[in-house]
């Protein structure tokens, strides 16, 4: 039983690093493209709290208004962080790719 534990423990900080270094390798990208940084650092930071998240919860989360949320998903889609999961034409959600493959990962084991 302890070993479980123990197993599950280490497994638990295995993915908090790599989350880590996910969201650092991600940060330095965005602010290397210096194209309204702060509006995508924001966006950004919303989506490190959670790995879903539509244009309408980003500007509740940033405090901005939606024409600077959604140049940062473009920003950051086209950096390759998000993409768009419904398909739909409105009420867009977008994924935190590799924050969402770590927690899929983690759901396929």
């Amino acid at each position: 039983m302890l070993r479980g534990v123990a197993s599950v423990a280490e497994d638990a900080t295995e993915r908090a690093h790599q989350l880590r270094s996910i969201f650092t390798k991600d940060h330095d990208r965005i602010i290397s493209t210096g194209v309204r940084s702060d509006s995508t650092i924001r966006v950004h930071e919303a989506l490190k709290q959670r790995a879903l998240l539509s244009i309408a919860t980003a500007c509740t989360v940033t405090g901005l208004t939606p024409p600077p949320v959604r140049k940062a998903i473009s920003t950051l889609a086209s950096l390759g962080i998000v993409d768009e999961i419904t398909g739909k034409q409105r009420d867009l959600v977008f994924r935190y790719r590799r924050y969402a493959d770590v927690l899929q990962e983690d759901a396929r084991v």
